[in-house]
């Protein structure tokens, strides 16, 4: 794999459409050009570099010392070259660099590629180490191909690291250097030294965790519950697990699992939170070689009394079973139902309509439409819907409300009596409850729903039925359409496409 030729007469025309906003040409190279399609829907700068700065939490320290020793030795033949070297983590956050010239690393660290600071395309546009993360495989990206133009004086090619055991991608490693310095040694050169660095990263597993990755992958095959392979140095998980993790967890899992003298049912999170588990030891002799962690649910003291659910991170709620529980404990009219862009307010209102008055009509009354037809020809017309003792009203995004308009809807619910309507709201954020006199209408009738990135274990499911809401069928011959592997990327899933 040589460095491709780069036309201008192709990249610039490219820059200017991308500048404008217009179609890309076709003839601009694929993996530049969604590339560039992506860092354009994530509105990622053009003109400077801005990316976020994250504190080290030690997750990649297996990586860098398996790296260290390979790069500091090729680092000492960079002297008198302008070849630099970036290692990043699984999450794109520059963890090391070399160069065989100080002012190399003081190049760098002016485009805020230092340690610490966040490359990943949504942020740093087009790069070497975000776009590997995106295409899960090596990149040459070069000078103008460059989504943002204070990196279009480089020539950068990066590769992913991947876990000897798990296949799963660790980091990545990027050679860099200005574009007139480019060579055709810098590909090979680059998957040379990310082939050291997994083999470095392969003898560092021991037997151990051979044993335990064994066992966590017979495991993973007869269930679907949250899974973690644990060791004293080592932590692999499913997808439903990833999310209710961290990477400090790993330490504080095994110092409950080796030291309780028993096996835990119930594991404290670094997060704080307590959840149910079944650990599962896994024994040589008396020796314990590490633990199966299949978790359960979170325990019901952790539950706060307002009426919501409260959730370790990232676990699986049964959407339909919180509606069930909110239903079967409030006899009321109101219900009030929160969460973020796209978490499912308006499938979830539907849901309690369809459960409570499948027959009679659902109506939708956007609070933005006050600001459209006006605060009080929106409120006459609400006010005409609850007059209708059939069905559900559905106020959206109640946070939008300003005060007074709040209050003259707080005064319309004092007068409405519980045989009219069903009245559900929905707010995105904690911003409704500066209404507090609107909020007290609702009580405790309270559905939080978790965001998207909390629910990957129901991922599959989700976009199963959106595909059939919108007509789709999820059937191609005698096969199910499925996930590409490539899509479940990020979830850690290892899922095929048909």
């Amino acid at each position: 794999m040589g460095l491709p030729g780069v036309g201008g007469d192709v990249v610039r025309p490219a820059r200017q459409a991308l500048s404008s906003g217009g179609e890309l040409p076709l003839d601009l190279r694929d993996t530049i050009r969604l590339s560039w399609i992506r860092s354009r829907l994530a509105a990622a700068p053009m003109d400077r570099i801005e990316v976020p700065y994250r504190e080290d939490d030690g997750a990649a320290d297996r990586l860098v010392r398996a790296a260290e020793p390979i790069l500091n030795r090729f680092a000492e033949q960079l002297a008198d070259t302008n070849v630099s070297i970036v290692l990043a983590d699984s999450n794109a956050r520059v963890v090391g660099r070399w160069a065989g010239d100080r002012s190399a690393l003081r190049g760098l660290a002016r485009l805020s590629i230092d340690e610490g600071f966040v490359l990943a395309e949504e942020s740093a546009g087009t790069n070497g180490i975000g776009t590997v993360l995106e295409v899960l495989s090596p990149v040459t990206i070069f000078g103008e191909e460059h989504y943002s133009e204070p990196l279009q004086r480089l020539v950068c090619v990066g590769a992913p690291i991947r876990n000897p055991l798990t296949r799963r991608i660790e980091g990545v490693l990027d050679l860099a250097c200005p574009t007139a310095d480019a060579t055709g040694l810098l590909v090979p050169t680059l998957l040379d030294l990310s082939v050291q660095i997994e083999r470095e990263l392969s003898a560092g597993s021991s037997t151990r965790d051979r044993i335990v990755f064994e066992r966590f992958l017979a495991r993973s095959r007869e269930t679907s519950a949250a899974l973690v392979g644990l060791g004293e140095h080592y932590m692999v998980t499913n997808a439903a697990a990833a999310d209710l993790l961290e990477s400090r967890d790993q330490r504080l899992l095994w110092e409950q699992v080796a030291n309780s003298g028993a096996t835990p049912s119930v594991l404290m999170l670094a997060s704080g939170a307590t959840i149910e588990a079944r650990c599962h030891d896994i024994r040589v002799g008396v020796l314990l070689l590490g633990t199966l962690i299949e978790f359960v649910r979170p325990r019901v003291s952790d539950r706060p009394t307002d009426g919501s659910a409260r959730r370790p991170r990232g676990s699986q709620p049964a959407v339909d079973g919180e509606i069930a529980e909110l239903l079967g404990r409030n006899s009321g009219s109101r219900i009030c139902i929160v969460g973020e862009a796209g978490t499912g307010k308006l499938t979830s209102a539907r849901r309690i309509h369809d459960l409570l008055h499948p027959a009679d009509p659902f109506t939708v009354h956007p609070v933005g439409l006050a600001q459209v037809s006006g605060a009080r020809e929106w409120l006459g017309e609400l006010r005409t819907r609850l007059s209708d003792p059939r069905g559900t009203v559905l106020l959206r995004n109640i946070e939008v409300l300003d005060d007074a308009l709040a209050q003259s809807v707080s005064d319309l619910l004092d007068v409405h009596r519980p045989d009219q309507p069903l009245i559900v709201a929905t707010r995105t954020t904690d911003r409704g409850s500066e209404h507090s006199g609107l909020q007290g209408r609702f009580g405790d009738a309270l559905l939080r729903l978790p965001a998207l990135r909390q629910r990957r274990g129901e991922l599959d499911e989700l976009i199963y039925a959106i595909l059939r809401s919108s007509g789709f069928s999820t059937q191609v011959g005698h096969r199910a359409m499925k996930p590409s592997r490539r899509a479940w990327h990020k979830t850690g899933r290892d899922v095929l496409a048909p």
